[in-house]
């Protein structure tokens, strides 16, 4: 999985719903540089049926994944 995935998904993670991806503020707190980037990794992302859409927002589709990232951001 590649670093721009992994920071969208963290930034996924820690958010709460209705997060604005491609925002700037979103962007540069996950260090994902430019939407172009953002953009890349949620096609990817959502190709495998990682992410999902939902009401104009994103999530990740398995529970417990999510869960894991944000246990994994704390340590």
């Amino acid at each position: 999985m590649a670093l721009s995935q992994k920071r969208f998904l963290k930034g996924l993670a820690a958010e709460v719903a209705k997060v604005k991806v491609f925002a700037a503020n979103f962007l540069s707190r996950y260090g994902l540089g430019s939407p172009s980037n953002a953009q890349r990794a949620f096609q990817t992302l959502l190709a495998k049926d990682i992410i999902d859409r939902d009401n104009g927002s994103f999530l990740i589709t398995d529970r417990f994944f999510r869960l894991w990232i944000q246990s994994a951001q704390l340590a």
